[in-house]
């Protein structure tokens, strides 16, 4: 399974949010959250679901198969 970053990016916005609220939510920096939503790095769980809670979405819809 990979991270519909896609998916990750239109949430943020309909919520009007910034990378750096995000992040700060799933208590991790901005420039880790940015590489995260690039594709670039994959996050823990525990982190997943920090960014899944801010963009009011359960941690499966933010994956596909």
């Amino acid at each position: 399974m990979q991270l519909d970053t896609k998916k990750m990016r239109v949430l943020r916005a309909e919520k009007d949010l910034s990378q750096e609220n995000v992040a700060h939510s799933a208590h991790i920096s901005q420039n880790h959250y940015s590489a995260i939503e690039r594709g670039q790095r994959i996050p823990r769980l525990e982190v997943l679901e920090g960014i899944s809670k801010t963009l009011g979405c359960r941690v499966k819809e933010l994956l596909v198969e």
